[in-house]
């Protein structure tokens, strides 16, 4: 499936990379989620906040498509913004504590998401998957 030119998922793209793009996906769904319940009340899902939120997601998913395809700026993007959002999280963590809810769900699946995200980059900066980005 393509989008503005770009697959999804690329059947050109080293098996590796099919991977990572699937688990950079998969790791974009869980922060959605977890978006989603944090912003669990009608007043906040129907805000410019959330407008906005969900635009910065299109964005993001445009990104992963530009790594299923082997563009080298998108990878160093992705890992870029992954490094910020895992730091703002453990900013946040340290600042706030566990405990309040909605927090343990929305932790929990920003944990796992960070997990998934982490893999993915390992799998797309090691071999063969660094090559595909070099051609």
């Amino acid at each position: 499936m393509s989008y503005l030119g770009m697959e999804f998922l690329n059947a050109a793209a080293p098996a590796q990379v099919q991977r990572a793009s699937i688990l950079l996906y998969t790791g974009l769904a869980l922060s959605l989620a977890s978006d989603i319940i944090g912003h669990a009340n009608a007043d906040e899902i129907l805000s410019v906040e959330m407008f906005v939120l969900l635009a910065g997601y299109a964005v993001l998913l445009w990104i992963c498509a530009c790594v299923a395809n082997g563009r080298n700026w998108a990878r160093i993007a992705v890992t870029l913004l992954s490094l910020i959002v895992a730091l703002a999280f453990v900013a946040v963590a340290a600042g706030l504590g566990l405990g309040s809810p909605p927090w343990e769900a929305t932790a929990l699946l920003d944990i796992l998401s960070f997990g998934i995200d982490a893999y993915a980059l390992f799998l797309i900066w090691t071999k063969p998957g660094s090559a595909w980005f070099r051609k």
